[in-house]
């Protein structure tokens, strides 16, 4: 029973210590990345979660620059989900508007005016 009870504390003490080493500087030995790029990228084709990703994306570097290094890791984190969740809709979205709805595109692909 007593040795039971020290697994338990060691447990909660690594537990305790990793939710810990996440957020001090010690644990980002590098800047994270920002996903600015696709950030921009899902802003272009789904704005909803694309603005979120952009904003998150600022966060990152914001944070990193004051020395928060937990809250630049979460915020790339965020920035990438949302990104990637941006560019995933956005493509059902084109994919819909383009073959199920019928849609296509607004201008004639039109090219006889050398005739």
């Amino acid at each position: 029973s007593n040795n039971n009870n020290n697994n338990n504390n060691n447990n909660n003490n690594n537990t305790n210590s990793n939710s810990r080493i996440m957020e001090s500087p010690f644990a980002a030995s590098k800047r994270p990345d920002s996903h600015q790029c696709l950030a921009v990228f899902s802003c272009i084709i789904f704005p909803f979660l694309g603005v979120c990703a952009l904003i998150h994306s600022l966060m990152t570097d914001r944070s990193w620059s004051q020395g928060r290094y937990g809250d630049a890791v979460n915020h790339s984190r965020q920035a990438h989900n949302y990104a990637w969740w941006g560019v995933f809709f956005g493509i059902l979205l084109l994919i819909y508007w383009f073959f199920i709805d019928g849609g296509g595109f607004p201008f004639d692909w039109n090219f006889d005016f050398f005739d």
